[in-house]
C-alpha cells in the first residue's frame, strides 16, 4: 500500500502552502479523521513568503504532491524512528562509544533548527514510519512517537506503513495527537469512514499512487500552482516511476526503501546506490524530476537546494545529505525531555539475552546472511516441540523470513546481545505462524524478485538471472533431517511471519495459494528463547542459497 497527498504554490511568489504552526499563525491541515469526503484529500492554506524557503523532510510511506515557490529553495529530510543516537551500524550506542555514534531525533533538532534561523521561511516536511525500530515503540507504542514528533517544527506530516502495524485503531490516537498537519491523498475511506471501529485495513483502500499523484497535480495546476512536489515513502523504484509518468511534478521526496544516495566520495561507512539527486528526464516533455532519499535511522539529514525558472521548471540544484555525526550537538531541551521515557526503556533494553561469537550479518537481500539463518532456524525450532508423534522431529521443517524485517545487523561479537538489540533487529511484532503452501508454490515465491531467508531449503539459481535451478526441501515426517528434491504437488507446511501471511512485500502467494493457516508466537520472544538456547552464538553461512556462474561450464 502507498499513499499521495497534496500542496501548492503559484508564480507570484503567493503559495498556497502547508500552514508552518511553528513559523506562522497560519490554519493547518487536520489529521486524517471521521469525514464525509471521499477521499482524503490535503487542503491547503494561503500565505504570502518572504525569502526562498528551505523544506527540511522525514522520509515516510505515503506519497503526496507538495509544493513551494520559484527560486532557491533549499530541501531538508530525514528519516528513521531512532529517538536514540545508534551505532555506525544503526545498533545500540554503547557506554565508552559514544563519540562514534550517529543520528538521533536530538540531532535532528539541533540541526532543523539551527537551518531554520537562518532561512526562516522554511518548509519541514515529514513522510511518515515513525512507528517500531526500537525497544521505545514497543514500550510506549504511539505516545513517545506523538510527544516527541510535536516538538520537532513540521509544516506538514503524512503516514508510513508502519503506523498501520497495529491497525487503524494503533493510527487514530496518534492523529488525534500529534501536532502537526497530517496529510495524505490516495486512500479511499468510503467503507470505514470512522477510521476506528476496524481491526485491519482492510477496509481503507490504497489508490494507485500514478493516478492519484496526477489527479490531485492536475487539481493544484488548475488553481495556478507553478511547482509541486511529491512526499513519497513508496520506494526509489515506484518514486522512479512517479517521476517518469507524472508530468507535472517536480521533485520526489522519498524513503520506505532507505535508500543512501550521495554524490561524491560519501561521508561515512555508507556505500550510496545512485548520485543526489537522483535525475529522471520525462519522454515527452523533457523536463527533469529530482528524486531524494536519505537513508534511514536519522543517520542523515537530507540536503537539496532547487533553482526554478520562471515557469515553474527545475534548471539546477545542489547539495548533498548531511551526516548527523558528532559534530551536530544533540539537542539539550530533547535530551532532558527524552530522561523520563529513557528509564522504564533502559531496564529492559540492558537485560542480557545471549553471548554471541560471531557478527550477524543483515545484508540478506544480497546473499545468505547468518542472521537470516539464525532467525529462520529459531522459527523452526519454536515448532519442535509440536510434533504430533515420535516419527515426526518438528511440526514444521522450514521456515521463511522477509529480509527487509531484518532492520540492522548485531555486531556485539565476543559480547553479549541484549533486549535492546534485539528489538531493533526485529522491532515489528510479527507472529511466527503455520502455513502449508504446496511445493508449486513454493518454486513460484523462490522465483519472485524479493529476496528471502530460510531454512529447511537449498536453493541452486543460475547467476545473474536468479532463475531457480534445483530446489531441496527438508523433511518433517522423518527420523534423521535430511534433504529431498521439491514435489510440486505435494503440500509442505512452513513457519512464516505474519507479514508474510498477509501479502507483504508483494509475497500476494503465501496468503492466495497458503492453506490450514495458524497463528504463532510473537517473533522477539521466540528469537530471545532460541538464542538463550544455543548460546554462545555460533551461527555462519551454509550454502542455503547458492549461485551459479552461468560462464562457468564447470558449473552448468
Amino acid at each position: 500500500m502507498c499513499t499521495v497527498s497534496a500542496d501548492c504554490t503559484t508564480h507570484d511568489h503567493t503559495t498556497t502552502r502547508l500552514a508552518y504552526n511553528a513559523l506562522h499563525n497560519g490554519p493547518r491541515f487536520r489529521p486524517i479523521l471521521p469525514s464525509d469526503q471521499r477521499r482524503l484529500n490535503a487542503r491547503s492554506s494561503t500565505e504570502k513568503l518572504g525569502p526562498p524557503p528551505f523544506v527540511p523532510q522525514q522520509c515516510g510511506f505515503r506519497c503526496g504532491p507538495v509544493e513551494i515557490v520559484s527560486g532557491g529553495r533549499l530541501l531538508l529530510r530525514w528519516n528513521g524512528s531512532e529517538f536514540e543516537q545508534t551505532n555506525p551500524r544503526s545498533g545500540t550506542c554503547q557506554e565508552g562509544e559514544e563519540t562514534s555514534c550517529v543520528g538521533g531525533i536530538a540531532r535532528i533538532s539541533t540541526a532543523v533548527n539551527r537551518l531554520l534561523k537562518e532561512r526562516p521561511n522554511a518548509i519541514f516536511l515529514n513522510a511518515g514510519d515513525h512507528y517500531q525500530g526500537t525497544l521505545w515503540y514497543t514500550v510506549y507504542r504511539w505516545n513517545v512517537t506523538a510527544t516527541f514528533m510535536n516538538m520537532l517544527p513540521h509544516d506538514a506530516m503524512t503516514l508510513g506503513n508502519h503506523e498501520f502495524d497495529n491497525d487503524v485503531e494503533g493510527v487514530v490516537p496518534f492523529l488525534k495527537m500529534v501536532k502537526a498537519p497530517v496529510v495524505v491523498t490516495n486512500i479511499d475511506a468510503t467503507e470505514e469512514p470512522t477510521m476506528q471501529k476496524i481491526a485491519t485495513t482492510g477496509k481503507l483502500k490504497f489508490l494507485d499512487e500514478v493516478e492519484t499523484v496526477n489527479e490531485e497535480a492536475g487539481r493544484l495546476k488548475s488553481q495556478g500552482v507553478d511547482i509541486i512536489i511529491v512526499l513519497s515513502h513508496c520506494g526509489l523504484d515506484v518514486d522512479r516511476i512517479m517521476a517518469a509518468k507524472c508530468p507535472l511534478i517536480d521533485l520526489v521526496v522519498g524513503g520506505h526503501s532507505h535508500t543512501f544516495l550521495y554524490t561524491g566520495p560519501p561521508p561515512f561507512i555508507d556505500k550510496p546506490a545512485d548520485k543526489y539527486p537522483v535525475e529522471v528526464v520525462q519522454e515527452e516533455s523533457n523536463r527533469t524530476v529530482l528524486i531524494v532519499q536519505a537513508a534511514a535511522f536519522t543517520k542523515y539529514l537530507g540536503n537539496l537546494t532547487v533553482w526554478f525558472d520562471g515557469k515553474g521548471e527545475v534548471v539546477d540544484w545542489d547539495g548533498n545529505p548531511i551526516l548527523l555525526d558528532k559534530s551536530i550537538e544533540q539537542d539539550p531541551e530533547i535530551v532532558k525531555a527524552l530522561e523520563p521515557w529513557k528509564v522504564v526503556v533502559d531496564e529492559q533494553a540492558n537485560v542480557k539475552i545471549a553471548k554471541s561469537r560471531v557478527y550477524l550479518d543483515n545484508e540478506c537481500w544480497k546473499k545468505e546472511c547468518n542472521f537470516g539463518n539464525l532467525i529462520t532456524d529459531a522459527m523452526v525450532d519454536s515448532y519442535v516441540e509440536k510434533a504430533e508423534n515420535e516419527t515426526v522431529w518438528t511440526y514444521a521443517a522450514v521456515g521463511v523470513m522477509n529480509t527487509g524485517g531484518i532492520r540492522i545487523p548485531i555486531d556485539s561479537a565476543g559480547g553479549y546481545i541484549t533486549y535492546s538489540d534485539l528489538l531493533m533487529a526485529q522491532p515489528f511484532e510479527n507472529t511466527w505462524d503455520i502455513l502449508e503452501l504446496n511445493g508449486s508454490c513454493i518454486l513460484q515465491i523462490l522465483n519472485m524478485k524479493e529476496k528471502l531467508a530460510w531454512s529447511g531449503l537449498k536453493v541452486i539459481y543460475t547467476g545473474s538471472s536468479k532463475i531457480v535451478k534445483e530446489v531441496k526441501i527438508r523433511c518433517r515426517a522423518c527420523e534423521v533431517p535430511k534433504f529431498e528434491d521439491l514435489k510440486q504437488d505435494e503440500w509442505y507446511r512452513i513457519v512464516v511471519p505474519t507479514f508474510l501471511v498477509g501479502a507483504g512485500d508483494g509475497f500476494v502467494l503465501f496468503k492466495s495459494c497458503g492453506r490450514n493457516h495458524e497463528v504463532g508466537h510473537l517473533d522477539w520472544e521466540q528469537l530471545a528463547k532460541y538464542m538463550k538456547k544455543v548460546s554462545p552464538i555460533l551461527v555462519g553461512e551454509d550454502r542455503r542459497a547458492i549461485f551459479l556462474n552461468e560462464n562457468d561450464p564447470n558449473e552448468k
